[in-house]
């Protein structure tokens, strides 16, 4: 059967899943409260279509690498993600309604968004830990730090004699 007998809108998988893609691609670029939900629920079923096709033995090396490329700037943009799906517990409660897999890199984005708010508290916690060391050893060794200097105070006293009392006290 040629090009031109095809049947309208006959698509074999490959181009169903080539469609999903860039269903992908193009919800991605602008993630809304109104549109995450679409773009999760086409990343899962790109993700489960590639899997049935690798299953059934067709080569989807291309397609994989473009999955992962879809994944990374999903877990790259992990917060905004989240933050447009209403939160951690809105997007495990939409994970659950779109059944995807749990150990997909796009599902796993409220865990992303923890750890890195975890290393956020962890390195300012050592920031100001630091700082308060750094004090409190100033502190301590003040007078090793700052040693009285007998020739300043007596320049000073003199100063301060000649401007209250006049040269004479001075």
């Amino acid at each position: 059967m040629g090009k031109l007998q095809q049947h309208l809108n006959a698509m074999t998988e490959g181009d169903a899943l080539r469609n999903l893609m860039s269903a992908s691609e193009r919800l991605s670029a602008r993630i809304t409260p109104a549109t995450v939900a679409e773009y999760l629920e086409t990343v899962t079923k790109t993700e489960a279509l590639i899997e049935q096709l690798h299953g059934a033995g067709r080569d989807v090396r291309a397609e994989m690498a473009r999955l992962e490329s879809i994944q990374d700037s999903a877990s790259g943009r992990a917060g905004m993600i989240v933050k447009a799906a209403g939160g951690s517990t809105a997007y495990a409660a939409l994970r659950a309604k779109l059944g995807g897999d749990p150990q997909s890199p796009v599902w796993q984005l409220d865990a992303r968004v923890a750890e890195a708010r975890t290393r956020t508290w962890r390195s300012l916690t050592i920031s100001i830990a630091v700082v308060m060391l750094i004090g409190a050893l100033g502190y301590v060794f003040r007078a090793t730090l700052f040693p009285p200097d007998p020739a300043g105070d007596a320049i000073r006293a003199a100063q301060r004699a000649y401007l209250e009392a006049g040269p004479q006290a001075a």
